[in-house]
């Protein structure tokens, strides 16, 4: 949850001067002329702006309350407004809330409280050990019979020679 009154110190520049004047910021005070007597503003000039008048995609850090346990931390304006158009919980966490936000997750998307309860990722998680060359024997998960990678890959070797030879088709 964010105060949208709350007010942010913001440094002006060339881009945001035309900005935040529409927005209805005095600006016209901080205004100078430079040499080729054009309305420039002093290098590191800042106002107060409220975080509804923020650019969406500004970076700069506003101060947010964790949906989940109530404390406030800083976080880029940028990112919560990403968060809320992107994330599947339209709820801002702080770190310590985190893995809370990621079991709502699973739970409401799909009905568990981690992505290793799902039969698709423990699929994928099958038989990953025949990949791992330090691992001598394995279990198939078709057969459920206990290899022996050494002896396979003599068997293999032996086939594979015959053939060579002409010995077996």
């Amino acid at each position: 949850m964010i105060d949208l009154e709350q007010q942010i110190l913001i440094t002006l520049n060339s881009s945001t001067i035309n900005y935040y004047k529409n927005k209805g910021y005095n600006i016209g005070q901080y205004l100078k002329k430079d040499k080729q007597y054009r309305l420039t503003i002093p290098k590191g000039t800042q106002i107060l702006v409220k975080v509804k008048d923020l650019p969406i995609k500004s970076n700069v850090f506003v101060e947010v309350q964790c949906d989940y346990c109530g404390k406030k931390y800083l976080k880029r304006y940028s990112d919560y407004n990403k968060n809320l158009k992107t994330s599947f919980i339209k709820k801002n966490c702080c770190e310590d809330c985190k893995e809370i936000k990621i079991i709502e997750t699973f739970n409401l998307k799909y009905n568990v409280d981690s992505p290793m309860q799902l039969q698709i990722i423990k699929d994928k998680f099958k038989n990953t050990d025949t990949k791992n060359l330090g691992v001598r024997f394995w279990i198939c998960p078709e057969c459920n019979i206990e290899h022996d990678r050494d002896e396979n890959a003599a068997i293999n070797i032996l086939n594979q020679g015959l053939k060579d030879l002409g010995l077996v088709s």
